[in-house]
């Protein structure tokens, strides 16, 4: 289980993804079920999410 802030979390009508940073400016999009949000954490909500 992930927890994330929100703004990381990309919801599409086909899905709720985020991006993993694999390192050399390269990025992997990992399709995620999301969770419940737990609150702020210094100004942005936490999601936890858990991948497919």
């Amino acid at each position: 289980m992930l927890t994330i802030p929100q703004d990381a979390l990309v919801q599409t009508g086909s899905g709720n993804t985020v991006l993993l940073v694999e390192g050399n400016g390269y990025f992997q999009s990992v399709e995620v079920t999301a969770g419940r949000t737990l609150g702020e954490s210094g100004g942005n909500h936490q999601w936890t999410a858990r991948r497919r």
